[in-house]
C-alpha cells in the first residue's frame, strides 16, 4: 500500500486494510506500508542490506 502524502498511514487506510484482513482471515497476508521516504532509502541500500531485508520479510511470512 503506497502512501506518499504522509509519513504514517492514514486512519482510513488502516481501517480499510483491517477490514480486508477480516474478510480474508483464512489467508496469510503480510502488509507492508511504504512511503516515499522509505522508497528513497531502499535505493540507498547495498545488495547485502537488501538481501537481509528480504530474508527478514520472508521469515516473517512463514
Amino acid at each position: 500500500f503506497w502512501n506518499d502524502f504522509m509519513i504514517r498511514p492514514s486512519r482510513k487506510l488502516i481501517e480499510t486494510i483491517s477490514a480486508y484482513h477480516k474478510q480474508h482471515a483464512d489467508k496469510h497476508i503480510y502488509t507492508l506500508f511504504v512511503n516515499n521516504h522509505n522508497a528513497e532509502l531502499w535505493s540507498m541500500l547495498d545488495a547485502a542490506q537488501k538481501a537481509e531485508m528480504k530474508r527478514y520479510l520472508t521469515a516473517e511470512q512463514q
